[in-house]
């Protein structure tokens, strides 16, 4: 279901991760899907609805993980097409 307005921040995360594993992916994609988004959620929080995240929200996060945490340009890179990924799935 893409219903966005009612899927938190959470619930759409565990419902790509079961799609994922329905499509037989990769255990590594898999864990780097849950990984790169489970730490954005983290900062987030879970029970936000997915409705209300921007572009400009997860850059301006991108941005904080390279000025504070030291994160390369290729790992944000990863990131970026991380997040990409998990949000199209409910546009």
């Amino acid at each position: 279901d893409k219903n966005m307005e009612n899927m938190t921040l959470d619930n759409a995360l565990t419902t790509l991760i079961e799609d994922m594993k329905l499509r037989q992916l990769s255990v590594e994609t898999i864990k780097t899907m849950q990984y790169r988004v489970g730490r954005f959620i983290k900062q987030a929080g879970g029970e936000r609805p997915l409705s209300s995240v921007t572009q400009r929200e997860l850059s301006d996060w991108s941005t904080e993980l390279r000025d504070v945490q030291g994160l390369a340009d290729a790992t944000l890179e990863g990131y970026r097409s991380t997040h990409t990924t998990f949000l199209s799935k409910y546009s």
